[in-house]
């Protein structure tokens, strides 16, 4: 019998085996197996901030409330073009053919005005600097045919005084020195205004400026546009003209003290102010409106031509009502009172909505300011706002977004929003984000994050 020789069992773990020794090939080393915990820790740390992450990202809730029609309503009167706008917000509210361009005469002061004062600002000017007219500025000053102040060769006059003038007695010859002292010359100071009226988002179809005054370029002489044709004169649209006088009196509102002037004197001249003539007229007629300023034109070509601020007796609530071509250039009067009228047809067909100052934004009402869990701090607006609805109903706003970055609010911080539920509206040229509404919070507060959301929120942002 043939013994089987018994085969010897390898120790798995004996270091001195073939076997083992071809295992421990494999085998990964102490720091590797480290690297591989400390991946698992951080990644096990991510999953567990990003979960509260998740519980912390709470949206605001939306709200929205039935649809207001903003649409404007449509004026029916006598004129080419008109309309009424809130002087607040620039909406719009009541309106007829405004984007049509006609001319509109020393209505164009308004934006010559703007543009001294945007040259004050900036340095370029002062207003007690004093400016000389040259030739055929001091010819023109002596044209009796139009409206002036007589301006000498060699004299001097202040651009205060030359201001005042120029949109109080609607002196020609003064607006036109106004111009040159901005630009040079009238050729750059019409380009200038062409490029102002494109900057505040006029189209270009609805603009034409070449003079400083809004006269018949024929009528300059020697300080006419020398390229274009003598019957040539400034047109603009009525949603043009506003946009111009809503960013005159909101950017440079010392102008409405220049016009509220009762008497106006230039050397030896004294005069009633526009503003004071046209006032008397409207307590003539028992109008529901001051006047706090305006400016009025007239020729063959534009006819009579307002564009003005007006305030309600009774609420104060402000408007600003252009009316092109309302009557003959020998009539203002009529103009005058269409555009007190025009005023009342469209805020009695309109729906006032009001949003008072302190008053809670249906939607908007807090902010979250963030940590573990969200931290709601209640917001009010900051003004009174006035919208304007066919229908009646309730104003929302959309609501203020999460910033991950805010831990802290005080009664100086500020929060934009805006109403989502005002269809139609529409708004002057430069006014398009005016439908913004601040919000400010009712009390201060200061929120400290913990370690997990600071370090999260290191990641994210």
């Amino acid at each position: 019998m043939v013994k089987r020789r018994r085969s010897r069992k390898v120790n798995a773990y004996n270091p001195q085996s073939a076997q083992f020794r071809q295992k421990s090939r494999y085998r990964p080393s102490k720091r590797s197996i480290l690297k591989r915990q400390l991946l698992a820790l951080l990644t096990l740390i991510v999953i567990v901030i990003a979960l509260i992450g998740l519980i912390v990202n709470i949206k605001p809730e939306t709200v929205i409330s039935s649809k207001l029609n903003a649409r404007p309503q449509v004026l029916k009167n006598q004129s080419k073009s008109s309309l009424v706008v809130d002087f607040q917000t620039g909406q719009i509210i009541a309106e007829n053919n405004i984007n049509a361009k006609f001319a509109n005469a020393s209505t164009s002061k308004l934006l010559t005005a703007y543009l001294v004062n945007k040259a004050v600002k900036e340095g370029k000017l002062s207003w007690n600097q004093g400016i000389s007219p040259d030739e055929a500025v001091s010819e023109l000053s002596q044209n009796t045919d139009y409206v002036n102040v007589p301006l000498m060769v060699g004299e001097k006059y202040t651009v205060k005084d030359l201001l005042s003038a120029s949109i109080n007695l609607s002196a020609n010859a003064a607006t036109i020195l106004l111009g040159n002292a901005v630009s040079g010359n009238p050729a750059d100071f019409a380009e200038l205004m062409n490029k102002t009226a494109k900057s505040f988002g006029i189209p270009k179809g609805q603009y034409h400026f070449i003079n400083a005054a809004g006269m018949q370029n024929g009528v300059l002489g020697s300080a006419k546009i020398t390229n274009a044709p003598d019957d040539d004169e400034n047109e603009i649209s009525a949603e043009g003209i506003a946009t111009i006088t809503y960013r005159l009196f909101h950017d440079y509102p010392n102008v409405i003290d220049v016009l509220n002037q009762g008497d106006v004197i230039f050397g030896d001249i004294k005069q009633d102010s526009y503003t004071r003539r046209i006032n008397s007229y409207l307590d003539s007629i028992n109008s529901n409106y001051d006047l706090i300023g305006a400016k009025t034109g007239s020729s063959q070509k534009a006819g009579s031509v307002i564009t003005g601020l007006f305030e309600n007796k009774k609420n104060q609530t402000k408007y600003i009502s252009v009316v092109m071509n309302g009557s003959d250039y020998t009539d203002p009067f009529t103009t005058w009172q269409t555009a007190s009228t025009d005023i009342d047809s469209a805020t009695k067909k309109m729906k006032d909505i009001k949003l008072t100052a302190g008053q809670v934004a249906l939607g908007a009402s807090y902010v979250n300011v963030l940590q573990t869990t969200a931290n709601k701090i209640n917001l009010v607006a900051n003004d009174s706002i006035n919208y304007w609805s066919r229908n009646k109903g309730e104003i929302s706003f959309n609501p203020i977004e999460n910033n991950w970055t805010l831990t802290s609010v005080n009664k100086k911080s500020v929060f934009k929003t805006k109403a989502n539920n005002l269809t139609n509206a529409e708004f002057l040229y430069s006014t398009k984000n005016k439908d913004n509404v601040i919000l400010v919070p009712e009390e201060s507060s200061t929120t400290e994050m913990n370690p997990l959301i600071k370090f999260w929120r290191w990641i994210v942002y």
